[in-house]
């Protein structure tokens, strides 16, 4: 008879904070169980920090933040000893129950990384509203995270044992904080596409980033230099609405129009997409689109509109 006991995973989570008293304590609550807590400090000024100690006694405050977020994250992993690794921003709750599904999951997955449903805070039927997001991985599979912000992770060797999707559920708010440095993404991303000009990730959220700045020229500009180079549907799906929107803020009707439907032909289950050629339209096509929206599902969309 085998007498021996399959050893207990253990689960390492990390957030890298500066700043965040307001959201952090909400995130840590939905942290307990995990077998470690890291927190890497990068300068706060308020009580994040004694926040913090009532949580972990593993709080870094020697990293220098240096407008990189795949750094820090980067920095945070090294702190971990877990079998499995988790990062969870200050912004961002786990759902409850979260860290025993995790542990199901990590216990009989034979992926490397298990990717998580992210959803924002103020979608009322989450069930619908949501995109996969790879969350967890194996630390023993050599996951780094790359781009100074958007970041994401990636084996150092460039192989994969595949990404299981899962129900765990990652909502996620706004935090206030940003306020403080408004251009800082934007900051960030010139700095990528100046060094990663062949990365279409980066010339997609700068675009983007334009867009919410209402630099419609700009916004376009790059996101047009993104569809040159790119080929992730939902990504290019995405810039086509985007570009749609600058063009109907810069009263470009017809061009709107013209991409906004290059858009929908990508993804038809694209709600946003649909209300805006909805309102791009008069009686009685309006009415034909609004029909459509109703019954659009949004799956594969890679950004929901919150409060839907």
């Amino acid at each position: 008879m085998d007498t021996t006991t399959k050893k207990r995973l253990k689960l390492s989570i990390f957030s890298c904070v500066k700043n965040e008293e307001i959201m952090v304590e909400d995130s840590l609550k939905s942290m307990k169980g995990a077998d470690e807590i890291i927190i890497v400090d990068t300068g706060s000024t308020d009580k994040t920090i004694e926040i913090a100690k009532k949580y972990t006694d593993k709080i870094y405050t020697d990293y220098k933040w240096n407008d990189n977020f795949a750094e820090a994250k980067n920095y945070a992993m090294s702190k971990c000893t877990g079998d499995w690794i988790m990062g969870l921003d200050a912004d961002c709750r786990l759902e409850k129950g979260g860290i025993e599904k995790i542990r199901k999951a990590i216990e009989k997955t034979e992926s490397d990384i298990l990717s998580v449903r992210l959803t924002p805070s103020d979608i009322k039927n989450k069930d619908n509203y949501y995109h996969y997001l790879p969350k967890v991985f194996r630390a023993s599979a050599g996951f780094e995270y790359v781009g100074r912000v958007h970041e994401f992770v990636k084996r150092k060797d460039g192989t994969s044992r595949g990404n299981e999707h899962t129900d765990i559920t990652i909502t996620y708010l706004y935090s206030p904080n940003h306020h403080k440095d408004p251009d800082r993404n934007l900051r960030i991303l010139l700095q990528e596409v100046k060094d990663n000009p062949t990365i279409a990730r980066w010339k997609f959220y700068l675009g983007r980033e334009y867009s919410e700045k209402k630099e419609y020229i700009k916004a376009i500009w790059w996101l047009n230099e993104y569809l040159k180079i790119s080929h992730y549907p939902a990504e290019i799906s995405n810039a086509y609405f985007i570009i749609a929107k600058c063009y109907w803020n810069l009263f470009m009707a017809e061009d709107a129009r013209m991409l906004c439907s290059q858009a929908i032909r990508i993804n038809p289950d694209f709600k946003e997409a649909l209300l805006l050629m909805a309102e791009m339209h008069y009686s009685p096509m309006k009415e034909r689109w609004l029909s459509f929206a109703e019954i659009a599902t949004n799956k594969n969309v890679l950004f929901v509109k919150s409060k839907i």
